[in-house]
């Protein structure tokens, strides 16, 4: 199941003719039932999102009880925003408009009634991000090394581009008489 505000990518994503339901729906405003998923991830959504705190207040109530919420987003203690400045990738799409350090969404998710199970941050993947480095030997030496690290599934510090943060949601305690 995946939810898009762009009816354009949605009618794109209909072309594939996969069993999948693909629907019209903001993440602040998800039409799914209470428990309704075991996992539910978000690739670089909450960077676009006004208030993302309603957003994962929505999706903690569409997940189960220990379900898991997997999400992605840039990653401002990247060691690449400092060097880069103004021109750091996160910084360079006007519709990031929640940028936040990892401290900042780890409140937001307990808050939203989620415990965190690990975070870790991908690579540099931005070069060049020295003046006089040629950029072939910044791909070569930084961009390629971090790249395979990541896909080979070593987790790095959160220090790299991408944050991405595993947590689950808390059982909901109900009284019973």
């Amino acid at each position: 199941c995946g939810i898009d505000i762009d009816i354009q990518f949605i009618s794109e994503s209909r072309k594939f003719k996969t069993k999948s339901n693909i629907v019209i729906a903001s993440a602040t405003n998800l039409p799914f039932k209470p428990g309704y998923f075991d996992v539910v991830t978000s690739w670089e959504v909450m960077e676009h999102i006004l208030d993302p705190s309603i957003a994962i207040g929505q999706i903690s109530t569409i997940i189960k009880d220990n379900g898991i919420f997997f999400m992605s987003t840039p990653n401002l203690n990247s060691k690449g925003r400092i060097l880069k400045n103004e021109n750091w990738y996160g910084y360079q799409d006007p519709t990031h408009i929640s940028l936040a350090y990892p401290s900042t969404w780890i409140s937001l998710l307990t808050q939203g009634q989620f415990e965190i199970v690990e975070s870790f941050s991908s690579g540099f993947f931005d070069t060049p991000y020295f003046r006089y480095i040629p950029s072939l030997l910044q791909h070569l030496f930084i961009k390629i090394p971090f790249i395979l690290l990541f896909y080979l599934g070593l987790k790095l510090p959160l220090i790299g581009e991408g944050l991405f943060i595993v947590s689950t949601k808390k059982p909901t305690h109900r009284l019973s008489f």
